[in-house]
């Protein structure tokens, strides 16, 4: 399935100490559609297409990235600016060069109120960063972002696994706001090499079962990942159901090894309630509510109209 649709734009993470080399410019439009996008983080140079109303970035109201250590959404961008103190923990002052590479080639969330066309230019990147064989992965869900050089592994040797045993496969469609599954054979046997623009720059969600390095293993070949259904029961568990405002429940979710219980934000977790769009904490009514969701645990605010106590509304 091609043309998903799958938006990108915004280099919101800048991380340092890597040396981009331009060498050629290639270029492609991208749709943004109303909702949420998924688009690549970083080392990619946005503009505004001049027969598109959208602005980049003001016109983004959101911008998440996954925190792939601690397996969890970060707020990184809010009303089109971006959040410094927050942006802090995309780790682009961490010690381990693994780590900054892996943001600087992965893929985050935007949300935009309004459709139009973007212009990504990519030029002939540095292969330190996006070299196959520099792409670790971690225990769990990783976001990355099909690269020409991803494109051209698949293409010519015909697998990307490497060591990584891939569990689960995803894009996501911005027109209907919903994932597609894309098993790896399936990306291999519609992606048409590195100058591919349907596939090249979008976001692509994959679950490892542990730490690993993409690439070719050099067997010729590739075993199909085995892609089980959505949201399992037996990886993820909620207690309350889902989404029940007035019972606290209890959420594990296997594939992300979170464990959390619905609780009430007060004066200790004031930052968090700046992230949950308020701009102060007004003690004992707002509500962060834990659900299952479609690939991994979701959560939302809540303000409960008669107060919130114990992790539930009154």
């Amino acid at each position: 399935m091609k043309k998903l649709m799958i938006s990108l734009v915004l280099g919101l993470v800048l991380v340092t100490g890597f040396v981009v080399a331009y060498s050629q410019t290639n270029q492609v439009t991208i749709e943004i559609k109303k909702g949420w996008n998924l688009i690549p983080a970083s080392s990619w140079e946005i503009q505004d297409h001049e027969n598109s109303p959208l602005k980049y970035p003001q016109d983004f109201k959101y911008g998440y990235i996954y925190d792939v250590l601690d397996k969890k959404y970060v707020l990184g961008l809010k009303d089109g600016e971006t959040i410094p103190s927050r942006a802090g923990i995309i780790n682009t002052n961490n010690d381990d060069p693994d780590i900054v590479r892996y943001y600087n080639q992965a893929s985050m969330w935007v949300y935009s109120e309004k459709e139009g066309d973007l212009i990504l230019r990519w030029m002939g990147l540095n292969p330190g960063i996006f070299e196959i064989s520099n792409y670790n992965l971690y225990s769990g869900w990783n976001f990355i972002f099909i690269t020409p050089d991803i494109a051209d592994v698949l293409f010519n040797q015909r697998e990307i696994a490497g060591t990584c045993n891939i569990e689960r496969s995803y894009f996501f469609n911005a027109e209907n706001q919903d994932w597609v599954s894309y098993s790896v054979d399936t990306l291999i046997n519609e992606i048409d090499g590195p100058d591919d623009e349907d596939f090249i720059g979008l976001g692509w969600v994959i679950k490892v079962t542990s730490d690993c390095t993409l690439g070719s293993s050099g067997s010729g070949g590739t075993s199909p990942p085995v892609l089980p259904g959505v949201g399992d029961v037996e990886e993820c568990s909620d207690t309350d159901g889902g989404i029940d405002y007035n019972v606290k429940g209890h959420l594990i979710d296997e594939g992300s090894n979170a464990d959390y219980y619905d609780y009430c934000l007060d004066s200790n977790n004031a930052e968090e309630a700046l992230q949950s769009g308020g701009d102060v904490v007004e003690e004992g009514v707002v509500l962060r509510e834990h659900y299952c969701g479609e690939i991994n645990y979701q959560y939302e605010y809540y303000d409960c109209p008669n107060g919130c106590s114990d992790g539930a509304c009154l």
